[in-house]
């Protein structure tokens, strides 16, 4: 993922009223920094969401989630991670109740078999990594449009 300097678009409040009534908090799983970077740039483009939290691998997102340090509304996953990967992260999520959140795979892989696991370890989106902060937003308003 790159971002284009000059080039953002910003989204207004009337395309996101329809997603979520209140301020909503995110978690973001990932590992690298740069992605984790422009993840967090193009979803502070959402006024609805109040707090974006980054987990660097699955561990750290689950003991968060057990200190009951956060409590999201969504949580977009990388797959390709240390310690615990994207999809040990979902099985172990979806084995939670009290965990029911929507889940969007977002990752670099382009094989049908990372995203056919994921939708079978309960993931609402399967998305592979863009080019630029722009068409990240556009893939993350639909996604959170659909939930």
């Amino acid at each position: 993922m790159t971002s284009q300097a000059g080039t953002a678009s910003t989204i207004n409040s009337e395309d996101w009223s329809c997603v979520f009534d209140d301020a909503m908090e995110v978690l973001v799983v990932e590992d690298d920094e740069a992605d984790a970077f422009l993840i967090r740039k193009a979803l502070r483009r959402n006024p609805h969401i109040a707090r974006i939290s980054h987990a660097h691998d699955g561990l750290e997102a689950l003991d968060w989630l057990d200190k009951k340090l956060i409590n999201p509304d969504v949580a977009i996953i990388d797959l390709h991670m240390p310690k615990k990967n994207g999809h040990s992260l979902l099985i172990e999520l979806r084995c939670r109740p009290e965990w029911d959140f929507p889940t969007i795979v977002l990752t670099s892989s382009k094989a049908r078999e990372d995203a056919t696991r994921s939708r079978l370890r309960g993931a609402n989106y399967f998305m592979t990594k863009p080019d630029t902060v722009d068409e990240l937003d556009s893939m993350l308003t639909h996604a959170m449009r659909g939930m």
